[in-house]
């Protein structure tokens, strides 16, 4: 008998642990787990998150519609997605309760964000949606599949600053390599003052591109593209692919450094920068005169350098503030230019 009793309490221990630890371990989880997360007032319709098979193109426009499924408006704080290669045409807006927005992107598929095949590869980046009053972002994948039919190298144009007085800019050479079968290929630049030639390569299937400019670029800041157009085997045509031309066209004497940017320090306090002026093409040139602009900045000739001068900045205001440093220069030929100076600061109230 005592036998028996001693297998009845093994045999009711060997239920009421597994049973009590299971009723421990889920008031654990709930610990840990705490309320369910509160749905979040919007959505993106589904069908704006696959943009299908496209050509690859610098600048495919898309749209994603967002929908307000709340009784309440709906206040989006910012929109930023997971790869710099897509641009949203507005940050911050407002979603009428109950009514769909329409989010305008502008994507560049020459970036490898996914798999790749090389002729063809898949897209992918997330957006997120920053809501007010809600503690976490809502997030999307975005997808698609990009189909390419050859690869630019480099797939960007970018000259240093250069002197208006300089010669004409060297020219580039592109290379481009073919992945699927091509009729016809052509190219047109958009820059001013610059023209691009295309023309085969000796035994390849490659093709190359001369970039040249004229004897005179415009001054400023250089803005265009050189343009690939073409077709396929089938027929059909391919997307207009962009290379970007950056540059600057500058006047020859610049200042060193063109831009300054101060510490934060208190009001009533000063600063002091150090800069000389120079040619670009080593011409000379002669300062005619220069002028302060902006509050509390003063210039002096440096004794120790004959284009050298001292910027002396109080911090004459709270916040971010600045002045500028501005310099009127007679080159050679006897023309003035002006050279200029930046200076930003931010002044500290202490008191």
């Amino acid at each position: 008998m005592k036998g028996n009793r001693w297998w009845v309490v093994v045999f009711a221990g060997a239920i009421a642990v597994p049973f009590a630890f299971q009723r421990w371990r889920a008031a654990q989880q709930d610990v840990v787990a705490g309320p369910p997360e509160k749905a979040l007032p919007i959505e993106v319709l589904r069908e704006t998150l696959d943009f299908g098979t496209v050509g690859v193109q610098s600048r495919f426009p898309w749209c994603i519609r967002v929908r307000n499924r709340s009784a309440m408006d709906v206040v989006v704080e910012d929109v930023y997605t997971s790869c710099r290669c897509t641009i949203v045409d507005k940050r911050s807006f407002t979603i009428p309760a109950g009514q769909i927005y329409d989010l305008n992107l502008i994507i560049d598929l020459r970036v490898r964000t996914g798999k790749d095949d090389s002729a063809a590869r898949d897209f992918a980046t997330d957006a997120s949606f920053r809501i007010k009053d809600e503690s976490r972002p809502a997030r999307w994948e975005l997808r698609g599949r990009v189909i390419v039919p050859f690869v630019v190298q480099p797939s960007q144009v970018r000259y240093d600053d250069r002197s208006e007085l300089a010669p004409a800019f060297p020219s580039q050479i592109l290379r481009v390599s073919l992945l699927r079968p091509i009729e016809s290929l052509s190219v047109e630049c958009t820059a001013e003052g610059f023209r691009a030639a295309l023309r085969p390569v000796p035994d390849s299937r490659d093709y190359q591109i001369e970039l040249r400019s004229n004897d005179a670029v415009p001054p400023g800041d250089l803005s265009g593209d050189i343009i690939i157009r073409g077709r396929y085997k089938d027929g059909r045509s391919i997307e207009p692919y962009h290379v970007p031309i950056s540059g600057r066209i500058v006047c020859d004497v610049q200042t060193n450094p063109s831009h300054i940017v101060l510490p934060a320090a208190a009001l009533g306090t000063f600063a002091e920068e150090t800069i000389s002026l120079r040619s670009l093409t080593g011409r000379r040139f002669a300062i005619v005169r220069w002028e302060a602009a902006g509050a509390g900045l003063t210039i002096q000739k440096d004794a120790n350098g004959s284009n050298a001068f001292v910027l002396r900045q109080e911090y004459h205001a709270e916040r971010e503030q600045q002045t500028k440093a501005v310099f009127i220069v007679r080159d050679d030929a006897g023309k003035e230019k002006t050279a200029t100076v930046r200076i930003q600061y931010f002044g500290i109230k202490t008191n």
